[in-house]
């Protein structure tokens, strides 16, 4: 920093622009303004440091992915660093579309990662909603499959869901690959305890009887993963018109790691339908 310093006062005291290629990368592969952006220390530091490269003329280079594929703005979603964010966001020729290696933008990043402050303010700077990774999965999507990954509190992910649905997020929009919807996302969620993302979808206004391009409901996306609370929920949910028949349990597809579990699937299964049952004939 004190370099840079010494750099941005000598080009203004000698009147003269730096004639700098800022495209050119360090042998680690990042750009001046890469590295500025990854600065150890905290918020204020790289501020600083970004603040001082842009005056000398870096700016050019402010959407370079680095060296790992994130751009500065990706990095600080990551980091969930608001200070740096909206820095960036001030500068001028800021892309927000710009996709990581892996064709994420900061958006999806933003609900990958649960940062839905920071999603506020790209969201306030006009940052495309229906944003998609390579795989076709949206926001909503890929927040869905963080349950597969994550334990995530029950009320952060509600409040998490519900803001991506309130933000206008389509939940019946098929992915591109398996024409899965966010509903069958949350139905493969083991971490979900309570069934929290499969309830807040449904109440939401998510069909309980859309199918994949495997012609798989929910349900059966639920049974598949050996998801207990999931399937309760999702027989509730489909009430009298069962995706699943009644007394059909060794037709049941699992997957590989799940067909140990699937006496105790079946039972859940079978027990929930059950219940179902009842309560139809009581209201008939």
């Amino acid at each position: 920093f004190d370099e840079l310093q010494i750099l941005y006062h000598e080009s203004r005291r000698n009147n003269r622009e730096w004639d700098v290629d800022w495209q050119q990368r360090s042998p680690g592969g990042n750009t001046a303004f890469n590295i500025a952006a990854r600065a150890a220390g905290d918020g204020f530091l790289r501020v600083a440091c970004m603040e001082l490269i842009i005056n000398l003329g870096g700016g050019v280079a402010i959407n370079e992915l680095d060296c790992d594929g994130f751009s500065a703005l990706h990095r600080f979603v990551l980091l969930n660093d608001a200070l740096c964010m909206k820095f960036l966001l001030n500068q001028e020729g800021v892309n927000l579309e710009v996709e990581t290696r892996e064709g994420r933008t900061a958006l999806f990043l933003c609900a990958e990662s649960r940062h839905i402050h920071l999603a506020r303010d790209l969201l306030h700077r006009k940052a495309y909603l229906h944003t998609t990774c390579d795989s076709g999965q949206n926001v909503l999507m890929a927040l869905a499959m963080r349950c597969l990954l994550d334990n995530v509190p029950a009320g952060e992910l509600v409040r998490n869901l519900k803001f991506w649905i309130d933000a206008g997020v389509d939940l019946e929009v098929p992915d591109g690959q398996s024409a899965w919807r966010a509903l069958h996302y949350a139905a493969c969620g083991r971490y979900d305890r309570g069934a929290v993302a499969i309830r807040t979808l449904l109440r939401s206004g998510a069909q309980v009887t859309s199918k994949n391009r495997f012609g798989q409901t929910p349900l059966q996306v639920a049974v598949c993963f050996g998801n207990l609370e999931g399937i309760r929920a999702l027989v509730a949910a489909e009430g009298a018109t069962p995706s699943i028949p009644f007394d059909s349990e060794e037709k049941l597809l699992l997957s590989a790691g799940h067909e140990a579990k699937r006496d105790e699937i079946v039972a859940v299964l079978k027990q929930a339908q059950a219940w179902e049952r009842r309560k139809n004939a009581l209201v008939a």
